[in-house]
């Protein structure tokens, strides 16, 4: 696990970058967009011991993610995915590339579950490639902190 200042930067930085890559136009590709807040928050729950710090970068999240005052289940549902695979990370079998998949996917799916179900029930493809996105960007993330970093 990192507890070094240079990676509390860098994963400030990460899920700021996370915000603005949500709302650009990259963040669609033929289709769904990725929800980028929630995979870099994911991948930084595996990778940080701190909880204090953790729960920054969630608040940093949810605020990016939602632009207007207030909080609504989908706010929610992001903060309570992300605290909740920090909590668990230590039941995970390996620590990964792996491990960064199976929460990313299964984050996601457990997203829409807690933020509209009806979604999920209506529209499981969508979540499968918003899924699939968000495990890509999760990679990208989850291996370039480990070489920077390193």
């Amino acid at each position: 696990m990192y507890q070094s200042p240079r990676f509390y930067i860098v994963a400030f930085v990460a899920v700021l970058s996370a915000g603005l890559l949500q709302y650009s136009l990259f963040a669609s590709i033929g289709g769904p967009a990725a929800n980028a807040i929630l995979a870099v928050l994911l991948v930084l729950a595996l990778l940080t011991d701190s909880a204090g710090y953790y729960l920054l970068l969630v608040a940093e999240g949810v605020a990016l993610f939602t632009f207007f005052p207030g909080f609504d289940r989908s706010s929610f549902a992001l903060a309570a995915v992300a605290l909740a695979v920090f909590a668990m990370k230590h039941y995970f079998l390996w620590r990964s590339a792996l491990n960064t998949l199976i929460a990313i996917a299964l984050g996601t799916a457990v997203f829409y579950a807690a933020a509209d179900a009806r979604f999920l029930i209506q529209a499981p493809v969508i979540v499968a490639q918003e899924a699939v996105y968000n495990c890509g960007i999760g990679l990208l993330v989850y291996w370039s902190l480990q070489r920077f970093i390193s």
